[in-house]
């Protein structure tokens, strides 16, 4: 079992504890220890601190953590700490680092939730109230109720927030190259602000786009109207379309219960991307029938769509739809997730009732031997 460890965020911006919240939720199964989040400066086993918030930082704060790791914001190195990353953030060096420091360091114990020692005015106080209410026969307040009453009020409110008429959502998941527009739909589609982990590009994307998504896009999407006493909802998750992020795509297929390939029109040969995504698809996540494609930046194709279209549906069977998306369109994007809806919704109840049947048949081999 793996050892409960805390790792504070209070060193780095907001941006960046997301990341490290994302990043090391997406990689426990990697990562030698389980890593609990703390966004003050308590006392941690690790805490990442921003090299250029090092100068206006008390001293007391950092030496609660019994290891700093330092993010830096330029090359330089900093002496006098041994753990040390550079920006931007990536779910690679989070887990060497962490890692690291699971197998070299041997870590003091936490004492957690530790009660502060009783002052003396205190304990002359308590002592007089319990003299004070036995010679005036003082009774007092009947806690065991109060408690109950509160507790009775605290699962009423959890009741309430549960929402058990409310069905458990689906997961569906936007693959394709950098710059197709899977962070744009993913926005499109929510009415809030999406969860996205998008960073300065630093490498060869930079001359494509300003920004890049090296972690994921999250958002949730309520779908009404399909049962009229229940509310569905649907999981849109964006992954970075860099390759050197491929152990993501693996980590956030498993389980999905569609996957949209984003074909960007406006690169040379687009057919050659759709190509590779279907080939990562059915050999390393192999557990979805519901794959479909989604056509974007169509205006800046030089042949004619529809003659490709036609051609993707000869090529590539196993496509349940193809769609043409602007990614900036909510109206596209609400289009495409209503037709895939009842569509994964067939298919989870056709395999529901394989798992059914399945069962049943084991029950009565297993009654009949």
């Amino acid at each position: 079992m793996k050892i409960n460890r805390i790792l504070s965020t209070a060193g780095v911006c907001q941006m960046d504890s997301r990341k490290l919240r994302s990043y090391c939720n997406l990689m426990q199964g990697s990562l030698t220890e389980k890593w609990l989040f703390a966004d003050d400066f308590v006392d941690s086993h690790v805490c990442f601190v921003r090299d250029d918030y090092l100068h206006t930082m008390n001293k007391s704060s950092l030496e609660k953590a019994q290891i700093v790791i330092i993010v830096r914001m330029s090359n330089s190195v900093l002496e006098g700490y041994e753990y040390q990353i550079s920006t931007p953030l990536s779910a690679s060096k989070i887990k060497n680092v962490l890692n690291k420091i699971s197998e070299s360091v041997e870590f003091e114990p936490l004492i957690l939730n530790e009660k502060k020692p009783q002052k003396t005015a205190n304990k002359f106080k308590n002592a007089f109230k319990k003299i004070r209410n036995n010679i005036f026969r003082i009774k007092k307040p009947d806690n065991f109720a109060i408690k109950s009453k509160k507790k009775q009020a605290f699962l009423t409110q959890i009741t309430q927030s549960l929402k058990p008429d409310e069905l458990p959502p689906y997961k569906i998941v936007l693959l394709g190259s950098p710059g197709s527009g899977k962070t744009t739909a993913i926005q499109s589609a929510s009415s809030k602000k999406a969860l996205n982990s998008d960073v300065s590009a630093t490498d060869s994307v930079a001359g494509q786009k300003p920004q890049t998504t090296v972690g994921i896009d999250y958002a949730e999407i309520k779908v009404t109207g399909i049962h009229p006493s229940k509310n569905r909802k649907l999981k849109l998750i964006g992954t970075p379309g860099q390759i050197k992020f491929n152990f993501i795509w693996d980590m956030v297929g498993k389980n999905a219960d569609a996957f949209i390939v984003l074909l960007d029109m406006s690169r040379p040969e687009p057919l050659s991307y759709l190509k590779f995504f279907l080939k990562f698809l059915h050999s390393e996540i192999g557990n979805s029938t519901l794959k479909y494609c989604a056509l974007t930046h169509c205006d800046k194709y030089p042949g004619h769509i529809n003659s490709l279209i036609e051609c993707i549906e000869s090529e590539y069977p196993t496509l349940k739809g193809i769609y043409r998306l602007d990614a900036r369109n909510k109206t596209d994007i609400c289009t495409l997730l209503s037709d895939i809806y009842p569509q994964i919704e067939n298919d989870t109840n056709q395999q529901n009732n394989k798992n059914n049947i399945r069962n049943i048949t084991n029950f009565i081999s297993i009654g009949s031997s």
